[in-house]
């Protein structure tokens, strides 16, 4: 999963990647879908795009759960 962010826990596919986005949310165990239609950006499967913990910038978005080092 770590490979997929940057060092700031930016997810470095964008904000179209919607396999990688899938596969990276399938392998995290603190994945939580967020419920609010608004903000659902694949329609409420399991995908980065639509967690709770994801915050959107410019070019992608960031894991506010990404573990720091």
């Amino acid at each position: 999963m770590r490979a997929n962010f940057s060092e700031k826990g930016e997810f470095k596919f964008g904000k179209f990647d919607c396999e990688k986005a899938r596969e990276t949310a399938e392998n995290c165990a603190k994945f939580k879908l967020d419920y609010d239609e608004e903000e659902m950006a694949c329609g409420g499967e399991i995908s980065c795009y639509d967690c709770a913990f994801r915050r959107w910038s410019a070019e992608s978005f960031t894991c506010a759960i990404f573990p720091k080092t």
